[in-house]
């Protein structure tokens, strides 16, 4: 039994040198300046857009993405092209491009990365998926994804709308932003949360140009009217990172924790503040010291290399 232990460690070890071995020797095949672009591109998905909870956590879905300035009209009326802004675009747009370019070398059966337009054509929105973790939280929310969605929907036709998508990204989940917050690992009271703000409070309504009569719609059940509900949610919603509150003097990946709308007050925050902050601390130490493209790529490609 003790080496049969041995032997599955050993296993291991090998199919991880293997692994390590096959992306290197793939990377060593990239031009330096265009595994650069790779590296930024990653590392602002991963840390500037919360994207390594995803790679290393529970967290199913993120969204990130880049205004393409050579499909936006207005961009010199709002974006200086000497800003930092714009050059990071930039660096990100490219960044995508590479991606495109090199990643038939990266194949995945875990991870999936694709790119959806907005509805404005000119941002393109970068998506980066957990299947397994995307399947598993639309399957233990099946009914409010098929009460909006429709009857005949199932986790893989859910999954099968992001990784073809037809359309604007709005337009994939109907522009529901509660489904969308528990692709987007948010928890579902706090989604509902934001959604009913959105669905009742005028100052959140989306699109800005919406009316809301506040006049015809019912309070939900516990309150006498909408604006004690308007006030009632006012005075129990906080932005995520204030809840969390982490000293960032170890942070030397400049990781960013995802920000949404949260009740502080539910056993359901309280339970997403510690697996985010758990998950925190495993994604410093599974890059520290180490080759962030290197350690990015090889959890990407995982088993399929």
């Amino acid at each position: 039994m003790l080496i049969a232990f041995f032997l599955f460690l050993n296993s291991e070890k090998n199919q991880q040198d293997f692994s390590k071995t096959c992306i290197n020797q793939k990377l060593d095949l990239i031009p330096e300046m265009e595994k650069d672009y790779l590296k930024y591109f990653f590392h602002y998905l991963l840390c500037f857009d919360s994207s390594a909870f995803v790679f290393f956590g529970d967290k199913p879905m993120s969204l990130s993405g880049y205004f393409d300035l050579e499909d936006c009209e207005l961009s010199d009326q709002y974006i200086d092209p000497y800003s930092f802004i714009n050059f990071s675009n930039s660096k990100l747009k490219k960044g995508w491009e590479m991606w495109k370019k090199h990643r038939r070398f990266f194949p995945s059966q875990k991870y999936l990365i694709v790119q959806v337009p907005h509805e404005n054509q000119s941002y393109k929105f970068i998506i980066l998926i957990n299947k397994v973790n995307f399947l598993k939280v639309v399957n233990e929310n099946i009914d409010d994804f098929q009460r909006i969605l429709g009857e005949q929907i199932t986790a893989k036709s859910v999954l099968k709308m992001f990784s073809n998508p037809k359309g604007y990204f709005q337009e994939i989940l109907g522009n529901h932003h509660a489904l969308l917050g528990l692709l987007l690992g948010y928890g579902k009271g706090n989604t509902w949360l934001f959604q009913r703000r959105m669905e009742i409070d005028p100052r959140f309504a989306v699109p800005k140009s919406c009316v809301i009569d506040i006049h015809s719609m019912k309070p939900s059940p516990g309150f006498q009217n909408l604006q004690e509900e308007i006030k009632w949610i006012s005075q129990n919603s906080a932005f995520f990172s204030n809840v969390m509150n982490i000293d960032s003097t170890f942070n030397y990946l400049g990781l960013k924790f995802p920000e949404f709308l949260v009740n502080p007050n539910t056993k359901e925050t309280h339970q997403l503040t510690e697996k985010y902050f758990q998950e925190y601390k495993r994604i410093l130490h599974r890059f520290y010291e180490k080759d962030f493209l290197e350690i990015t790529l090889q959890e990407f490609v995982g088993n399929s290399s």
